[in-house]
Parts: C-alpha cells; structure tokens; sequence
C-alpha cells in the first residue's frame, strides 16, 4: 500500500508542498483554488518519483 505523503490529489485543502511535490504542483493547486478549470491531476512527491526512477517496484492502482 502506498503512503499518503507520497501522492496527493490537488484539491484546493490538499497538503501540497512545493519543497515536497515541486512548483508545478503547487501552482495547479493554486488554479483549482481560483475555481479554474484544471484536469484532475494527482502530484508525486520527489523521494518517491526518486524511489521509482531507481528501480523499485511500485503498485499504480491505487492511484
């Protein structure tokens, strides 16, 4: 099973961390609190983006 600190949903109450989950994320987080429209989009912490470029072997379904 995944941990939560690994992925989030982007919603507008969603614990998106630019030092954690990047600019990008962040800034999508921010459109879908101005009530824009942005896919529905989950964002992937760097240690476990780093953890899958490595090699280890990940169950997606989840997400």
């Amino acid at each position: 099973m995944l941990d939560l600190l690994n992925y989030q949903l982007i919603t507008p109450s969603a614990l998106i961390k630019q030092d954690l989950h990047g600019a990008r994320a962040k800034c999508l987080q921010r459109l879908v609190r101005l009530d824009l429209t942005v896919p529905e989009t989950v964002s992937l912490s760097v240690p476990f983006v780093r953890s899958i470029s490595l090699g280890k072997k990940i169950d997606l379904r989840p997400l």
